[in-house]
């Protein structure tokens, strides 16, 4: 009863740690929850998202792989293994568990963000769309997706329809990075006087706040040059 009443007490620690936003404490409490009861599956996979959260990719890996062995066709695990390898820039494993991840659950709007995304990285870059596109059918504010469905799209050359999924994903917690992509459009189409007007609309909106956690992953994770881009941009669009 005593290790029982020990077991809940970590797990609603790290549950309030997690409300709190405190990732650090949670994994550190799910970490001794796991000592005392190796056989929790939840919390194992929780831990896992901790790690990659805080870009310790490598120790989420480790806990995936720990004994007893997870069931290989769970597409938690394989979203997780995933986010791991991505992180980690290991894209032939990430497109292998993704791909397992879609093929157990097709209709699982993050398994085919994320595997639109690995084949981005790839260079498979329409095909990563239209898996992109699934995603954001089934999950039309999913903020990842739409993001990086307008950089695909602009990357084609389909500035049109880049514009509207950037305009779109400005209503996402996307939008400080959507709004910096569609500067970057609107400039090289020669729309100056749009470019001017979006310009300080960012100005406005978002000088002077914090930067959102969209786009201090991305950066994190060196994908696009968004700091570059912010610099050039903003002291422009202040003239």
């Amino acid at each position: 009863l005593l290790l029982l009443a020990e077991l809940d007490a970590r797990g609603a620690q790290a549950e309030l740690a997690q409300q709190m936003n405190d990732l650090s404490l949670a994994a550190d409490c799910l970490a001794a929850l796991l000592k005392q009861s190796p056989d929790d599956v939840d919390a194992r996979l929780t831990l896992a998202g901790f790690l990659i959260d805080q870009g310790a990719a490598a120790g989420a890996l480790t806990v995936l792989d720990d004994v007893p062995p997870l069931p290989a066709a769970d597409a938690r695990i394989l979203k997780l293994r995933t986010r791991a390898h991505v992180q980690l820039r290991q894209w032939e494993s990430a497109r292998q568990y993704s791909a397992m991840a879609v093929d157990i659950a097709p209709a699982d709007a993050q398994a085919l963000f994320w595997h639109g995304t690995v084949l981005s990285h790839v260079g498979e870059v329409e095909t990563a769309l239209s898996f992109l596109n699934r995603a954001l059918i089934l999950s039309p504010n999913h903020a990842e997706a739409a993001y990086n469905a307008g950089v695909i799209l602009f990357e084609l050359g389909s500035h049109a329809d880049a514009e509207k999924v950037f305009r779109r994903a400005l209503g996402t917690e996307a939008a400080q990075a959507a709004h910096l992509r569609l500067l970057h459009l609107l400039r090289s189409m020669g729309r100056q006087n749009d470019w001017h007007a979006e310009a300080l609309r960012f100005v406005n909106t978002y000088v002077g706040l914090e930067r959102s956690r969209f786009i201090e992953s991305r950066i994190a994770r060196h994908d696009g040059n968004l700091e570059h881009e912010a610099k050039i941009l903003l002291p422009l669009a202040e003239q």
